[in-house]
């Protein structure tokens, strides 16, 4: 069963009309284009921008509408300025919340463990992205790989989520073991949360998670 379904959409004037559909538990990878273009189109998914025309629907209900929460349980945005959205009811509250360059590691996962109440997920992202060793750390002396990971392990801190919008900048990332680590996440949250989750990188490159679908952005020809 269809659960998204992006119909006739202009988000962009030089972009061509966008029109598919996506089951529960899919993983979507936005390419094509340029770089702001599958940008905007992420921001369009978020809500923080309008389509120019067209309807993205979730369960037959246009997300760029509707008044009150049709997300089970919310829905996160995780932009490419550090910062994420988290909303539980949608558009009437939305929690924002940036990762803190002054803090170390740990204190940064703390915060974000006051969103569910439960701490034992800043021990679960330290083990499972590896950050033993960078615990101790402010954010602010961390490599860029390392900065980069601390953004997505945010993603740790929501179960069940429903709709995961994702970008990547996988320039800062380049190690295997730590692209596995991406992977094997993106995989979960779609598959074990009963969630869709759409994500685009910074170089248009794939992370080749598990059966994953890709929609192709396409520029307008010039007349």
């Amino acid at each position: 069963m269809n659960v998204l379904e992006i119909q006739s959409l202009i988000f962009q004037s030089d972009i061509r009309e966008v029109t598919k559909d996506f089951s529960l538990n899919s993983v979507v990878n936005i390419s094509g284009a340029d770089l702001q273009s599958r940008i905007n189109f992420l921001k369009c998914l978020g809500g923080a921008i309008n389509p120019i025309s067209g309807n993205i629907l979730y369960k037959k209900m246009n997300i760029h509408t509707f008044k009150k929460s049709y997300f089970k349980n919310g829905r996160v945005f995780i932009d490419q300025e550090f910062n994420f959205c988290y909303n539980k009811s949608l558009f009437l509250t939305k929690y924002k919340k940036n990762i803190k360059n002054n803090r170390t590691v740990w204190q940064n996962l703390k915060s974000f463990s006051k969103l569910n109440k439960n701490e034992e997920f800043v021990y679960a992202a330290v083990h499972y992205f590896l950050f033993h060793d960078i615990v101790d750390k402010k954010v602010s002396s961390l490599e860029e790989c390392e900065k980069e990971l601390l953004k997505i392990s945010t993603a740790m801190f929501f179960e069940n989520i429903d709709f995961w919008i994702i970008f990547i900048d996988d320039t800062k990332i380049k190690d295997e073991a730590d692209i596995k680590i991406l992977r094997h996440l993106l995989h979960s949250r779609a598959s074990d949360c009963d969630g869709i989750v759409f994500y685009a990188t910074y170089t248009n490159n794939s992370i080749n998670v598990p059966n994953e679908q890709m929609l192709v952005l396409e520029k307008q020809l010039q007349k």
